[in-house]
């Protein structure tokens, strides 16, 4: 899970389109969802494992520390798919 994202999109991208979009569960989705739920930390929020850091102006969080981007987009994502 990153945050801001290259040209590479991730899982959570991908499940947080197929929601914005409309997209009703599928066994697919499901299975998304729950390798997204397997990276939750245990306070409820999710970390960072890629960075664009060293490729902007300015670095935005670290490896391994918990992002509220990504936290936001993950819980929106498992909403809209009943999850949350």
């Amino acid at each position: 899970l990153s945050f801001p994202h290259g040209y590479n999109p991730d899982l959570l991208e991908v499940l947080r389109t197929l929601a914005l979009a409309g997209a009703p569960a599928s066994p697919a989705i499901e299975q998304g969802l729950d390798a997204l739920l397997a990276l939750r930390r245990p306070d409820g929020r999710w970390s960072t494992a890629g960075t664009l850091n060293g490729k902007m102006w300015r670095d935005l969080g670290h490896k391994g520390a918990p992002d509220p981007w990504i936290t936001y987009r993950a819980l929106a994502a498992l909403k809209h798919f009943g999850r949350a």
